[in-house]
């Protein structure tokens, strides 16, 4: 990339967290936010635990949302909205600073409607979920990012993209080449998704699958990544979003910068259809190809923000690359997974987004619930709690079903 790109904002709307404040708090305090499931029946499920959204009211957000417009739009629509205009508030971008065709937005989401269709399902053979006032909107996927567009009188390139897990590193790859094609100077990154449903629930909970956790005791512990006793990982659901924009535009306008956005790289591994490569070698040579991109070695890497789904083949496959990278002195690697849960679509974004904070405090934030190392994951994961360090490099990591992986290196602006 020719010119640099950094992030200017943050914005999320995630279970007990409407402000970048308690984001990190919780983050670096290891606060799970991690509880028994409410808005769903469960009793006929093993898995009882999620984090949810609660008492969330788009007025305090979008105060400009005219009623009429807002009674159509869908609780999930709300709340990505939401999250775009607190990231537009913390960019400290108004709508008089930049050109309505000089920014964009780009959104990674896999099942941002699931709930929709899930009432649709529930109610086959009737009309009282296909005929209501906002079912025109809530059924489809990219819907968030337009209509925030109109509310923010937003007219450069805004699209949305659904590739479960690696979908968030893909929005971000699209948006830097929309400003590296000099298209937009500044580009909007939302992830959103509401899986807490009870299609996805009985998708996943299959105790053929062993991808999800069955804790019913203490909804905290439910998701522990890297454990010998780990059972998988917990739903999640919200909307975080991030500011990208060219460094020079940043400084033009005196922006706050978090960190700076050095590239990031996608492959298709075109084996196991519903698990990564286990060895870690065919990732291990996508990031080693993505060092030599964006001119950095392994040795400069400060942490890795791990896709860490508490999933066996998960958390040995990305030690794994982290050896093969690293050898003998490796970095850090943690996963946030166990604060707010798998946000499939949003998981990178999120990745991402605690990263920026971790650059820009200078602090590594701890993985909760190692409660025992499984030996084949024996690395630094920060158990001791938030660590003060040098943080000039990090990582961020997310596998997907379809065989799919990604990364993106976030760096610290010198």
């Amino acid at each position: 990339m020719k010119e640099r790109y950094v992030i200017t904002g943050l914005g999320v709307m995630l279970p007990n967290t409407f402000d970048e404040d308690t984001l990190w708090r919780n983050l670096s305090e290891g606060n799970s936010q991690l509880d028994f499931i409410s808005s769903v029946k469960v009793d006929n499920f093993k898995v009882k635990v999620a984090a949810e959204i609660e008492n969330f009211d788009y007025q305090k957000y979008l105060p400009d949302l005219e009623e009429r417009f807002a009674q159509k739009y869908s609780r999930e629509i709300l709340i990505g909205m939401s999250a775009l205009e607190n990231c537009m508030v913390s960019s400290g971008l108004s709508r008089d600073d930049i050109s309505p065709k000089r920014i964009g937005i780009v959104e990674s989401t896999s099942r941002s409607t699931q709930g929709y269709w899930a009432n649709v399902l529930l109610h086959a053979g009737t009309d009282q979920e296909l005929i209501c006032s906002n079912s025109l909107f809530s059924g489809l996927n990219g819907v968030t990012a337009s209509l925030y567009a109109i509310y923010r009188n937003i007219q450069g390139f805004v699209t949305t993209l659904s590739c479960a897990c690696v979908g968030g590193h893909q929005a971000i790859r699209v948006a830097l080449n929309e400003l590296e094609c000099g298209n937009e100077d500044v580009m909007l990154v939302l992830g959103t998704e509401f899986p807490i449903c009870k299609t996805v629930l009985g998708l996943y909970s299959d105790e053929k699958t062993s991808v999800m956790s069955h804790e019913k005791e203490n909804p905290k512990r439910a998701m522990r990544p890297y454990s010998i006793n780990r059972e998988g990982f917990a739903l999640g659901e919200g909307s975080v979003a991030i500011c990208i924009e060219k460094l020079s535009h940043a400084k033009e306008r005196n922006a706050k910068i978090y960190c700076e956005v050095l590239g990031t790289s996608v492959t298709n591994e075109a084996e196991h259809a519903t698990r990564m490569d286990i060895t870690g070698n065919k990732n291990a040579q996508m990031l080693e190809e993505m060092l030599k991109e964006i001119k950095k070695k392994p040795e400069e890497i400060s942490y890795y923000c791990a896709h860490g789904t508490a999933t066996y083949y998960n958390d040995l496959a990305e030690c794994r690359i982290v050896k093969l990278i690293n050898g003998k002195k490796c970095p850090p690697i943690g996963s946030i997974k166990p604060i707010y849960g798998h946000l499939f679509g949003a998981a990178g974004i999120l990745n991402v987004a605690a990263s920026a904070l971790m650059i820009k405090k200078q602090v590594l934030c701890p993985t909760i619930n190692v409660e025992q190392p499984d030996p084949e994951c024996d690395l630094d994961h920060i158990t001791e709690g938030s660590r003060a360090c040098d943080v000039s490099l990090i990582i961020s990591m997310a596998h997907a079903m379809g065989s799919q992986s990604s990364m993106c290196a976030i760096g610290a602006v010198r």
